[in-house]
């Protein structure tokens, strides 16, 4: 027999060996060791060269502006523009009450719409400002709405629906739209964040 560190030549009956010291007899297999023998477990991310995933990430095949959040940039950008326009133009009304503050949001609107669909980092800022002037105009128009029906109450049944026809759309889109940038998966794994 032969000593497995030295190769030097080794009495059989040798425990040691005499040139080097290494013992002669092998371990016994413990019972981990037996019943290792199966397949090796599949290699973790982390040995792939990839880094884990953060705590709370969201799937990466949410990514990118499609689904709800491709319809609300398609209405923000296109829908929501003209809408307004026609509004104006069926309400020529409105046009002195919100000419600036409406044009003002529907511009804003535009350029939100249009930095959500690209994708870009400062999109939650602009729709939260977007949303805080949105929130701002719909008490506006409900505080002027009821001046309006204090000073001339006889008509009240043709403004209503006017004003139902122009400000009940535009609370509903803004509801739903804090709602689900607020909660969205999507908007969490595409911009980083939720709006809130």
């Amino acid at each position: 027999m032969f000593c497995m560190r030295c190769g030097q030549d080794v009495p059989a009956a040798a425990d040691f060996c005499p040139a080097c010291g290494q013992s002669t007899k092998l371990p016994e297999p413990t019972a981990t060791q037996a019943t290792s023998y199966g397949a090796p477990p599949p290699p973790q991310p982390q040995q792939m060269g990839y880094p884990p995933p953060a705590y709370g990430a969201a799937p990466s095949n949410l990514k990118g502006a499609t689904g709800a959040l491709l319809v609300f940039c398609i209405f923000l950008t296109i829908a929501w523009p003209l809408w307004t326009l026609i509004q104006f133009s069926m309400h020529p009304g409105l046009l002195r009450l919100f000419s600036a503050p409406g044009l003002l949001r529907t511009a804003l609107g535009v350029a939100v719409g249009v930095s959500l669909w690209r994708e870009s980092r400062s999109a939650l800022v602009l729709l939260r400002i977007y949303f805080v002037i949105a929130a701002i105009l719909l008490a506006w128009s409900i505080v002027l709405f009821a001046g309006l029906m204090m000073r001339y109450p006889g008509s009240l049944g043709l403004r209503l629906v006017s004003w139902l026809t122009g400000v009940l759309p535009y609370a509903l889109f803004f509801v739903l739209g804090v709602a689900y940038f607020a909660k969205s998966e999507r908007v969490r794994a595409t911009y980083g964040e939720n709006l809130f």
